[in-house]
């Protein structure tokens, strides 16, 4: 059952407040250089501070046209190229990225086979970074119904081929880093 975000609430994915609850360098401690795709990338928040971070070049993929417009009108750094795509079918070829980062969107494509063609997409060694809202009643974030917890992303990203190594709550959130191996 997938939640998808309602563009009319964009700001809520823009405030810069997101960046205090959870730091950018909580995703980019565990990213490998390279190719990097942030997949769900919004209007940009957590894309911007990655490529930052990183330095190479960032992908900022969503389904969503409004998403990708807002994240072009606040301005889209040199580094980071912006594609619309599904999940499930990633324009890039087998092992063409080297880490893939998901901020509050895997309840969005939860068994879709999306997390079978991040492992196509990652190369040996690839890295995949998910954040997610923790599977309990609180105030915002997707409705309840909708979460996936840390046992359930534990599965799915293992039934996709990858090796979790590591797992941590994070405040509201869960961390899960994933490898392609």
């Amino acid at each position: 059952m997938s939640h998808v975000f309602d563009p009319e609430k964009l700001k809520v994915l823009e405030d810069a407040g997101r960046l205090e609850e959870l730091p950018v360098e909580e995703l980019t401690g565990h990213l490998v250089p390279g190719d990097v795709l942030d997949l769900g990338c919004g209007p940009g928040l957590y894309t911007s501070a990655v490529a930052e971070v990183m330095g190479g070049r960032v992908i900022g993929a969503d389904l969503q046209p409004e998403m990708l417009d807002r994240f072009r009108k606040r301005g889209v750094p040199q580094n980071v190229e912006l594609v619309r795509c599904i999940g499930r079918a990633l324009p890039y070829s087998d092992g063409a990225l080297t880490s893939v980062v998901s901020v509050h969107v895997l309840h969005e494509f939860a068994g879709d086979g999306t997390l079978e063609e991040v492992y196509r997409v990652l190369g040996d060694g690839g890295v995949l970074v998910l954040v997610d809202w923790r599977k309990q009643e609180m105030e915002r974030g997707p409705p309840l119904e909708h979460r996936i917890s840390v046992e359930e992303a534990r599965e799915m990203t293992s039934s996709a081929g990858f090796s979790v190594v590591e797992e941590r709550p994070l405040g509201p959130f869960y961390l899960l880093v994933c490898v392609n191996a």
